[in-house]
C-alpha cells in the first residue's frame, strides 16, 4: 500500500529474526534448466540490496538453513572438518558486478580466472612427506587438495577492494 518494493529477509529483519534463512522457489519454464540452489546468491543479493545487512544475508545462505536443517555440524561455515566449496572475488560477494576470481569444489580448485592476480602454488613443506590430513601446517592438508597460500599485505592487491571468500 505504500508504493514500495519491500524484501520479505529485510522486514523479518528489521522486526527482529536473527536466526534467518533465504530460500528459493523458482519454478518455470525458464528455469527448467537450472536448480532451485542456483537462485540463491540473486535472492541473498536482493536481500542485501533492499535492507539486509550483506554478512546477515550471506548467513541467511549458508549457517542459518544449516543450523535449521541441523547439518551445521558438517556444512555451513569454513572450519576444519567442514563440506564447503569456497568462492573468491574482490569486493562484496553479493555484488554481481564483480567477477569471480577463484572457486574451490571437493578441496580442489575448480576455476581460476585469467589475470585476476591470485597466485597459487602447493603448500611447501621442507620434507618430502605427504599430506597427512591431521594436525595443522606442513603435511597436514587433505591429499589432493590444493592450498591457497596469500603472503602478508598481498589480499589487497593495491586497488582497495579485499578478496573475499564464501562457502
Amino acid at each position: 500500500p505504500d508504493g514500495k518494493i519491500h524484501n520479505m529477509a529485510s522486514e523479518y529483519w528489521k522486526r527482529g529474526v536473527r536466526r534467518l534463512s533465504i530460500n528459493t522457489d523458482s519454478v518455470g519454464f525458464y528455469y527448467v534448466r537450472l536448480s532451485p540452489q542456483q537462485h540463491l546468491f540473486f535472492q541473498a543479493t536482493m536481500a542485501a540490496r533492499y535492507g539486509l545487512a550483506e554478512q546477515a544475508a550471506l548467513r541467511a545462505i549458508t549457517i542459518e538453513p544449516a543450523r535449521a536443517l541441523s547439518i551445521d555440524d558438517r556444512v555451513g561455515s569454513l572450519k576444519v572438518g567442514k563440506d564447503a566449496d569456497v568462492v573468491v572475488k574482490r569486493g562484496s560477494l553479493l555484488d554481481v558486478t564483480s567477477p569471480v576470481d577463484m572457486v574451490f569444489v571437493n578441496g580442489r580448485i575448480a576455476f581460476v580466472r585469467e589475470a585476476c592476480g591470485i597466485a597459487v602454488r602447493e603448500p611447501t613443506c621442507g620434507t618430502s612427506r605427504p599430506p597427512t590430513g591431521k594436525g595443522k601446517g606442513c603435511g597436514s592438508e587433505r591429499a589432493g587438495s590444493t592450498s591457497l597460500r596469500v603472503g602478508p599485505g598481498s589480499s589487497d592487491r593495491g586497488d582497495g577492494k579485499r578478496r573475499r571468500a564464501a562457502l
